[in-house]
């Protein structure tokens, strides 16, 4: 095993985390997430075997040496599902009972088949059960508004093209109990996207400037959407937040406008709290008649507002990155797809930033704050065919830099939750990504062969972005020669 400046070993391998470390076999179509709890150990769940069985484990780490951490498990093959399924799971973190900031607990939330959710603690009990839209869940989202340090919401995406957006205050009145009408019920808002098919995932976006309307002070919310066919990227946003005059003629309204619109539960009527029923068993042991939440009107349709097209880009995820700065700084994302390239995209424009190629199966995850004066947050870049671990500041004055690399074993797992990331390995050891500002000299290895490889801190120009074992590229589309070529690549590997 190489250790490297990048890596922090948390535990060292053993049979416990063995099975969910491979992406390949039973490990592909596992469902994992990790965070850090507020009693310092690692909570980890993973849901496999037909996706019926879910397993919490929690990795604590011990202070007497490097990667000696031990693995308990706190619930073991714990039945969630009976003729449903485990589709998606996320933690999140929610004020605790006191309501303080210093005091908040994480819980998993975990999407089925049928469109029932249920709530964790990391401790493995169910708190709450319900169902908003009847349809399979395909991903499920922790979204902190970019305005408002207090404001936080889960988004979940069905596959049938409908967004739900849960408020995660009400969710905490619902859960720990409270006064007034939040604690009666849910807060939320459902959505439509308008126009598109086999969608793959998305991501709400708070503030999204007017393209067509250079002068417009008003700020559109939204959501981005990746699909497995053209267009590649989508975004649509709400049509009342069209409704916005001219800065020049409405200064003095723009503040009032911007608050109003970035705020996903707006109506135009009085809104009321759905009442929760209070399931404390997985919803994928009940009916969806047992856990229905009561409908708030039609679904709110989000028209295609701009679109990003190449036919020959199927999308495999999409990971936005955190915006500290929401009024200086530009909501980025990163995307994977079917040809090994991981794009960086401006996701208020869709223009497509820098490509990274060579990248088969690549899984990406957004590490922040890094703790350096300079480097805020790096994109780390996973290549499990490869073994190759990379982080890259995409801040540069010449472009994205890589700013660590490291050679690691193929087939892992990367996790990250709320700006923590964590790689899985296939052999079961559990580590910690962090950013370490110097240079790292990396021996072979059997994932690595050949000679030894050099990582230069950061390369000074954008001529040294693509160092070795890496291939980056600027180009913004793909060709049909490219593709071609990559499609003739992965039947050959198959």
């Amino acid at each position: 095993v190489v250790a490297a400046a990048m890596i922090e070993a948390v535990c060292a391998a053993g049979p416990s985390l063995a099975a969910l470390g491979g992406s390949g076999g039973e490990g592909r179509a596992a469902l994992a997430a990790a965070v850090e709890v507020k009693d310092g150990s690692v909570a980890l769940a993973r849901c496999i075997r037909d996706g019926a069985f879910l397993t919490m484990h929690a990795v604590r780490r011990d202070a007497s040496g490097e990667g000696s951490g031990r693995v308990e498990t706190v619930e073991s093959q714990k039945v969630a599902a009976g003729s449903e399924s485990v589709t998606a799971l996320t933690w999140f973190s929610i004020a605790g009972q006191e309501h303080l900031s210093a005091s908040r607990e994480h819980l998993l939330c975990v999407g089925f088949s049928h469109g029932g959710v249920s709530v964790f603690t990391h401790r493995g009990t169910v708190c709450l059960s319900f169902l908003i839209q009847k349809s399979s869940i395909l991903r499920i989202r922790a979204h902190s508004s970019t305005h408002s340090d207090h404001h936080h919401s889960l988004l979940f995406l069905h596959e049938d093209g409908v967004v739900a957006i849960v408020d995660v205050e009400s969710l905490r009145s619902v859960i720990f109990g409270g006064s007034g009408a939040a604690a009666a019920g849910l807060r939320f808002r459902v959505y439509e996207v308008r126009g598109r098919a086999r969608i793959k995932d998305a991501c709400w976006i708070d503030k999204v400037q007017p393209l067509e309307d250079v002068f417009s002070a008003e700020a559109r919310s939204g959501v981005v959407v990746l699909g497995h066919e053209a267009p590649f990227l989508s975004l649509h946003v709400r049509t009342d937040d069209f409704r916005g005059r001219s800065i020049i003629g409405s200064a003095a309204s723009a503040v009032t406008s911007l608050a109003k619109s970035l705020n996903p539960f707006r109506r135009s009527g009085p809104e009321t709290p759905a009442p929760a029923r209070l399931h404390f068993r997985p919803a994928g042991m009940l009916a969806p008649g047992d856990l229905q939440l009561p409908a708030q009107g039609s679904p709110e349709e989000l028209p295609v507002a701009a679109k990003f097209i190449d036919p020959m880009r199927s999308g495999a995820a999409v990971e936005p990155a955190p915006r500290r700065h929401p009024l200086t700084t530009t909501a980025v994302a990163a995307t994977c797809d079917a040809f090994g390239r991981v794009c960086l995209f401006c996701i208020e424009t869709l223009r497509c930033l820098h490509i990274w190629k060579g990248y088969r199966d690549a899984q990406v995850a957004w590490l922040h704050p890094c703790g350096d004066d300079i480097v805020e947050m790096c994109l780390v870049i996973y290549a499990p065919r490869r073994g190759l671990l990379e982080l890259w500041d995409i801040a540069g004055v010449g472009g994205p830099r890589r700013a660590d690399a490291a050679a690691v074993d193929m087939d892992g797992r990367l996790l990250g939750t709320s700006g923590q990331v964590y790689l899985l390995r296939h052999s079961g050891r559990f580590d910690r990504v962090r950013f370490r500002p110097r240079a790292v000299s990396i021996a072979a290895t059997p994932s690595a062969p050949g000679g030894g490889l050099t990582v230069p801190p950061r390369p000074a120009s954008a001529a040294a972005l693509s160092q070795a074992g890496s291939d980056a590229f600027k180009s913004p589309r793909s060709s049909e020669e490219g593709s071609a070529e990559a499609a003739a690549v992965e039947e050959a590997e198959a």
